[in-house]
């Protein structure tokens, strides 16, 4: 290493034998917002990295995971450039170092959520060592001017501020602005073609941090409701190709054609589907308030929509509504473009629930939701009864642990209303169909109650799904004019449903605030076929952690 150590140590970065010993003080929101790392404690230990062994450890857990969100790092340069690093500190930038503080904290991060002795814990304090040297180096480089390693350092580092909460992330959308315009600034939304300095490696690599962004974008803009901060259309950057980093590197003067998606060879395509259908949620989400009015516009949609996932490949996609998934390897990432596809399909129709006109069409589109909201209620219990019971997966599951949260409940909505719906037409279905729903909310409730890593979030979602039972005569109520008004509901299902194991019998709207008073408006059986307003409930729904909080 040819004392590497001293020389870390002239350049102000230093090895240490432990980070979690450290004093600190709780960084709340986004250091590169807060400016936390301008915090006096904190300058002292600036530039401090663990143990070389450690480090190794670190890097190669996080770089070999083959995350998807993980496509802007070309693993073996990086790995290359750190082994340099040890020789000689001294002549990597800020935003390299940016990047191996975001590598280590994300490494931290996969780390801890696979682990059941912590999983449930609040994140370590090594997490969040390095989430602000991240920061602070993002922040030395002067994110204001375009240079190498930025855009994907800030792409990173904006994806640890992402998973290290499950509360509202609007302070996330405000850190994604800053990194969108870094990007734009430097030019990642056009094609490279224009540049003829980019080579053809920066310019493959370029297109995956732009794909990032992209995505990254829509999620935020789901989970917070705010507008997406990168316009629709922006740009005219091509898409990545399905390579792995194998494939190509800072040498190559041509690129090779894009592989088949296989198991081994997929990430990118994964990437691309995701965003195709969370472009296409946020387009349905901006004419949702006027689609009841315009059934040939929702029916071009829908084929729309419909299009895109049959271009998913085979590898990345659930062969049918009733298969399971059970290649564990590829299981998540199925399952989550299959919950993303239903749930732009569940938003896409629910206007139709509360229509009083039945004709043909508007049956359709009724059914098709209803039947989109099944398919998310079964994929989830299916995720937190099976596969989150291995702690290797447990990563993959929570990066999107928010929206299944949101996913779940605005599916267990629908399935009320159309409980409802089927309760007032007197015999319309069969009961059995009625009692197939009543279980898929009975076992929704029952894979949130047991899942291995609770947060609040999750808590409130648990209590809002109990009052839906409730309301509609499923759960067991200590309230007279509860039981009195689920009595003739009770009458609705079978009894082979109602033995199953009960719900919580006490009150729990007692639990909660006055502020959550609109939920349990919304979920009145009197007003729900008639002034059921999906803009309110949107609304709660994004609000939901926020008010945990209050």
């Amino acid at each position: 290493m040819n004392d590497a150590t001293a020389e870390l140590g002239r350049c102000n970065i230093n090895v240490e034998d432990g980070i979690g010993n450290k004093q600190q003080r709780t960084c709340q929101g986004p250091a590169l917002l807060t400016g936390f790392f301008k915090d006096t404690l904190f300058i002292e230990h600036l530039g401090k990295l663990p143990p070389r062994e450690t480090a190794d450890a670190l890097v190669y857990r996080c770089l070999d995971s083959m995350e998807p969100f993980l496509i802007t790092i070309h693993a073996p340069t990086f790995k290359q450039e750190y082994l340099e690093f040890w020789e000689n500190p001294e002549s990597f930038p800020p935003a390299w170092l940016s990047l191996l503080y975001g590598i280590l904290c994300c490494s931290i991060w996969m780390d801890h959520t696979t682990d059941s002795n912590v999983a449930g814990l609040s994140l370590p304090s090594d997490f969040e060592f390095y989430r602000i040297q991240s920061a602070a180096f993002l922040a030395k480089s002067d994110m204001a001017i375009p240079g190498k390693y930025k855009v994907e350092a800030a792409v990173v580092y904006l994806g640890m501020e992402y998973e290290r909460t499950d509360n509202l992330k609007t302070d996330v959308s405000v850190l994604l602005g800053l990194v969108s315009r870094l990007a734009i600034v430097s030019g990642y939304h056009r094609d490279t073609q224009i540049h003829s300095q980019i080579t053809i490696f920066e310019a493959e690599m370029r297109r995956r941090a732009w794909l990032t962004l992209l995505v990254t974008d829509c999620v935020v803009a789901y989970e917070t409701g705010l507008p997406r901060v990168v316009p629709s259309g922006l740009g005219d950057a091509k898409r990545p190709r399905n390579l792995l980093d194998e494939d190509f590197d800072p040498y190559t003067l041509e690129l090779p054609s894009a592989r088949i998606a296989t198991r081994a060879c997929n990430r990118i395509i994964y990437m691309e589907k995701m965003n195709a259908i969370l472009s296409m949620a946020a387009d349905i989400a901006d004419l949702t308030p006027d689609l009841a009015s315009q059934p040939q516009k929702v029916a071009s949609l829908c084929e729309q929509l419909n299009a895109i996932r049959d271009s998913i490949p085979t590898v990345l996609r659930i062969a049918s509504t009733g298969s399971s998934i059970r290649d564990e390897k590829m299981a998540i990432w199925r399952s989550n473009l299959e919950m993303t596809y239903q749930r732009t399909c569940c938003v896409l129709h629910r206007p139709f629930l509360t229509k009083r006109t039945m004709d043909f069409q508007t049956q359709s589109f009724r059914e098709t939701c209803v039947s989109a909201a099944e398919r998310i209620l079964e994929l989830e219990n299916e995720i937190f009864q099976v596969y989150s019971r291995k702690t290797s997966n447990r990563h993959k599951i929570w990066f999107q642990a928010s929206r299944c949260v949101s996913d779940g409940l605005t599916a267990a909505m629908v399935v009320c209303l159309e409980l409802v719906y089927r309760r007032e037409a007197e015999g319309s279905t069969s009961p059995v169909d009625s009692d197939r729903l009543v279980q898929l909310l009975r076992s929704l409730y029952a894979s949130w109650k047991s899942a291995p890593r609770i947060s609040f979030e999750f808590d409130a979602a648990t209590k809002i799904l109990v009052v839906m039972l409730r309301r509609l005569g499923i759960c067991k109520q200590n309230r007279s004019l509860d039981e009195a008004s689920s009595s003739k509901q009770m009458e609705f299902y079978s009894s082979d449903v109602m033995l199953q194991e009960s719900c919580p019998t006490h009150d729990v709207e007692d639990e909660f605030p006055s502020s959550q008073n609109a939920i349990y408006e919304l979920l009145s059986i009197d007003t729900m076929e008639d002034l059921f307003d999906w803009t309110l409930w949107d609304h709660e729904m994004h609000l939901l952690e926020t008010r945990i909080y209050d």
